[in-house]
């Protein structure tokens, strides 16, 4: 999905403030009863992304911030490193392509093993590891141990390039 052209990094900082420390923005002017100068903006989209309106149409908190900075759209996905979608410290986003950013997902909520691609193998009574690479699963074998299938895993992920907090809660 291609995201939306952004407004200028000029009618962005006449209506807001960006604060690069802490990621937050606030508004530079009242805007009506709803938002006051000073109030922080945005609001808590079902994604886990911050969305903040103006001139009333949505925008990412992520990309705004990135736009604040250089001046320019980000060329492509917003990666929050630290996996917090609501983190938008400038020291916190990076660009990234789509392949990227699925190397720095979190843990999927329905993993039951607690390690991502790692699973129990009933018919085998083995703990099974694998890897998706440029959308093929790699499988990296079955362990007799929990331990032996995490530490495959996290060796594949360093060999493949996933980013460090791959996998976190």
């Amino acid at each position: 999905m291609k995201a939306k052209i952004l407004p200028s990094e000029f009618e962005i900082r006449d209506a807001l403030n960006y604060e690069y420390a802490t990621g937050d923005f606030t508004w530079r002017k009242s805007r009506g009863s709803r938002a006051q100068a000073g109030d922080k903006a945005g609001s808590l989209a079902k994604n886990g992304n911050l969305d903040i309106r103006l001139d009333g149409v949505s925008y990412k908190a992520h990309r705004l911030a990135w736009k604040i900075f250089y001046g320019k759209d980000p060329a492509d996905q917003i990666d929050h490193i630290d996996g917090d979608k609501t983190n938008n410290r400038f020291a916190n986003l990076r660009v990234v392509d789509n392949t990227e950013n699925q190397r720095n997902a979190k843990r999927p909520s329905n993993n039951t093993s607690g390690h991502i691609g790692v699973t129990w193998d009933k018919a085998n009574s083995k703990w099974a590891a694998q890897i998706m690479v440029d959308g093929k699963t790699i499988r990296l074998g079955r362990f007799a141990s929990k331990a032996e299938a995490i530490a495959a895993r996290k060796a594949a992920e360093v060999l493949h390039g996933f980013h460090e907090n791959h996998g976190r809660d």
